[in-house]
């Protein structure tokens, strides 16, 4: 009993085996007749003539087919073009004795693509720029099997699913000169070839590519025809710790033509910081921390610049700027439309914090490879408005030109951003300025600025310094007054002279800017007590040098020629003092340098002259004038 269930298991094996044999015999029997056309429809399907390497099979543990090398061939039908790597493809046995080859699995491994970019478009390497070229030789097959008629039935595909496995893609960009590798290329996608189109329903890729992080991208309904050169796309997405991109449209791969919709729900800025640090160092050192979302129209036209059109939001931008200044909490939408080439941004609203102080932009610009055009550029906040137009060429040394217009803004809350050095020393309101000046944005900034400009500014308050006082406490020496101005002042009139600065209720100018100087003229600063007429210059940084002529008031003036007979020779036609002085340093370390040689040689000087006699004339050392006469009040300048 024993030996006859060994046998009938002997028996049971052989056949099981020999079957084995006889199947993977037919099976490659039967590869070997479908090749050609295999060969044949693929070299259709890509316009190109294809040819198989060695192509083997097996049964267990499942149906498989392998071809060693897959080549793409050169129009001569001899010389490989492109390499595909090697194939292995899981097929249903059935299909075959009716000439169809349904692959449920297709596994492609390592292979080596280069696609070219130049004037004429985008095209892979090896394979001809149009299907439907006119020029390009028909494609070579590998000889049929004779037995075989042309009205043999052909030769039928189904492909399931497409797997690759350590791709690689190198674009080769002969308008920028760039070679671009992309690497570690891995592919799973459900695919159906109908004739000459073949669709994706399902797509999973990813890859790692010079100066990205790594990339997965997903799709749906891909679908792409070979006779037309079509691509539509119902749904693909793009995946990165930086953030997402979906996309969907239609795209005429031969001509680069086609339109697509391209959305992101946020681009984490702080995580694009590694990608910032070889494309744009520039903006990587600033810090960039938000993110940014977009709802784009994307239109390719061949060999021109794709045009884009649609909103970008920012949610929380924070940037460090190069100057030490800082952007903050920076959020609103930008309307973009346009080329790289010729770019049209413009925005109603974006808010957010400079140096901690809440502004309001809006603008509308116009960014050509040649110049950026703001035609309007509108800040709200500081208390007031600013309108600054401006045209910047992106050559060169940057050259631009700008007509800034202030209206009731905070001198303060200004200068926290501009100059945060000079900031607590003056206040007040620009109650209008204007300018018309030009500069470039290559070295110094500040001192590559110049042109004129006027401002009228109220409540002005220099603190820290009380430049009445100043100039008060240091006119002395006058002959035939005892003490100092200062000392003569009626106790009503003290506040003006005691607060610790100076209050303007209107100042206006006229100036010019000019390597980092402003040169003032007819600067006129009026108050309750005085009124201070100047021409001089200021830097940037707050430092003064006038040339000025202090006046007090008709009350004041009269209360001190009561006090002195002395003033009130001194007084000018209107009964007011005025006193020559120069101003020079920085608040609140002025110096004030009353000219009383000045001040002395009016009609009041001569009076005194006549009153002081030899005893003045001793007193002024008896100075040589310009005449070599000596001068009793020449050489008088107090200090």
């Amino acid at each position: 009993m024993k030996k006859f269930v060994l046998l009938s298991l002997t028996v049971i094996l052989v056949l099981v085996f020999g079957s084995a044999a006889l199947i993977v015999y037919k099976l490659n029997d039967i590869v070997a007749t479908l090749r050609p056309q295999i060969e044949k429809q693929a070299s259709s399907f890509v316009g190109a003539p294809v040819s198989l390497g060695e192509i083997s099979a097996s049964v267990f543990p499942s149906a498989k087919l392998s071809v060693s090398e897959a080549k793409i061939l050169a129009p001569d039908g001899k010389s490989s073009a492109l390499s595909l790597g090697a194939l292995h493809a899981s097929v249903a046995l059935r299909p075959l004795l009716d000439k169809k080859l349904e692959i449920s699995n297709l596994e492609i491994e390592s292979p080596k693509i280069t696609l070219i970019k130049d004037a004429s478009g985008t095209r892979v390497q090896g394979l001809p720029q149009s299907p439907s070229s006119q020029s390009a030789p028909p494609p070579q097959t590998a000889p049929t099997n004779p037995s075989q008629s042309s009205d043999s039935k052909s030769l039928e595909i189904t492909l399931a699913r497409i797997a690759i496995s350590n791709g690689e893609i190198t674009i080769d960009d002969k308008i920028s000169r760039s070679v671009t590798p992309i690497r570690a290329i891995n592919l799973d996608a459900g695919i159906a070839v109908r004739g000459k189109e073949v669709a994706v329903p399902a797509l999973n890729l990813s890859f790692t590519a010079a100066k990205l992080p790594p990339l997965t991208f997903t799709g749906k309904e891909i679908v792409f025809a070979q006779d037309t050169s079509k691509l539509s796309i119902t749904s693909f997405d793009i995946a990165s710790d930086v953030g997402n991109l979906h996309a969907e449209g239609a795209l005429e791969t031969a001509s680069s033509q086609g339109t697509l919709s391209v959305s992101s729900k946020g681009i984490d800025l702080k995580r694009l910081a590694a990608l910032l640090k070889t494309t744009a160092p520039a903006l990587a050192t600033m810090n960039l921390s938000g993110s940014l979302s977009t709802n784009m129209v994307v239109t390719l036209s061949g060999s021109a610049q794709p045009a884009v059109r649609g909103p970008i939001s920012l949610r929380d931008i924070n940037a460090d700027l190069p100057s030490g200044q800082k952007v903050r909490g920076l959020n609103g939408e930008l309307s973009v439309q346009g080329s790289p080439a010729d770019l049209l941004i413009n925005t109603s609203g974006l808010k957010f914090n400079f140096q901690e102080l809440p502004l309001i932009l809006a603008t509308n610009a116009r960014i050509t490879q040649a110049s950026i055009a703001v035609s309007s550029l509108s800040v709200k906040g500081l208390g007031g408005t600013i309108n600054a137009p401006v045209t910047m060429q992106r050559s060169g040394n940057q050259a631009f030109s700008t007509q800034p217009a202030l209206a009731t803004l905070s001198i303060g809350d200004l200068l926290k951003i501009s100059q945060p050095s000079v900031a607590q020393t003056i206040s007040g309101t620009i109650t209008s300025a204007r300018g018309n000046f030009s500069g470039n944005l290559s070295g110094d900034v500040a001192r590559s600025i110049s042109g004129p400009g006027d401002i009228l500014v109220k409540d002005f308050v220099l603190k820290g310094a009380n430049i009445p006082n100043l100039i008060l406490t240091k006119v002395s020496g006058i002959p035939l007054l005892e003490g100092s101005l200062r000392s003569n002042i009626a106790p009503e009139h003290q506040k003006y002279f005691n607060d610790p600065d100076t209050k303007v209720k209107e100042l206006k100018a006229d100036y010019s800017l000019n390597g980092g100087v402003i040169t003032l003229r007819a600067l006129t600063a009026t108050s309750d007590a005085f009124i201070l007429e100047s021409n001089g210059t200021m830097s940037m940084a707050g430092d003064l040098n006038l040339s000025s002529t202090f006046t007090l008031n008709a009350e004041i003036s009269a209360s001190l020629a009561k006090r002195s007979k002395t003033i009130t020779a001194m007084l000018n036609p209107k009964k007011m003092l005025a006193i020559p002085v120069v101003i020079q340093g920085r608040s609140p370390k002025l110096v004030v340098l009353p000219d009383i040689s000045k001040l002395l040689q009016g009609a009041g000087g001569k009076i005194l002259e006549e009153k002081a006699g030899s005893l003045l004339q001793k007193a002024l050392g008896g100075k040589k004038d310009g005449t070599g006469k000596k001068s009793p009040l020449g050489g008088v300048l107090g200090f």
